[in-house]
């Protein structure tokens, strides 16, 4: 069986929870998790200021609105599938 690369893994992963997710929000419940998502997406609004970012998939839209009040100069939009 041939080794998956990085990518392969994430993309096995979020599929995985998308599969199993009841409430179709695919998303973590991991405190920790959400704290890394928060500042590696803060530390790249620090290096490009003043842009938008469409966060699609976001589930809670936590991280999104935390990043969101952190950079008041980036435009931040999250959207996720409505609960079919």
């Amino acid at each position: 069986m041939e080794a998956m690369n990085s990518s392969q893994q994430v993309k096995k992963y979020w599929e995985e929870r998308a599969k199993d997710d009841k409430e179709a929000t695919s998303t973590t419940n991991d405190i920790y998790l959400r704290l890394i998502e928060q500042r590696v997406l803060s530390e790249r609004c620090k290096e490009i200021p003043n842009f938008s970012i469409l966060d699609v998939g976001c589930g809670d839209a936590r991280t999104t609105a935390v990043v969101a009040d952190s950079h008041p100069n980036h435009n931040l939009l999250g959207l996720t599938m409505p609960i079919i």
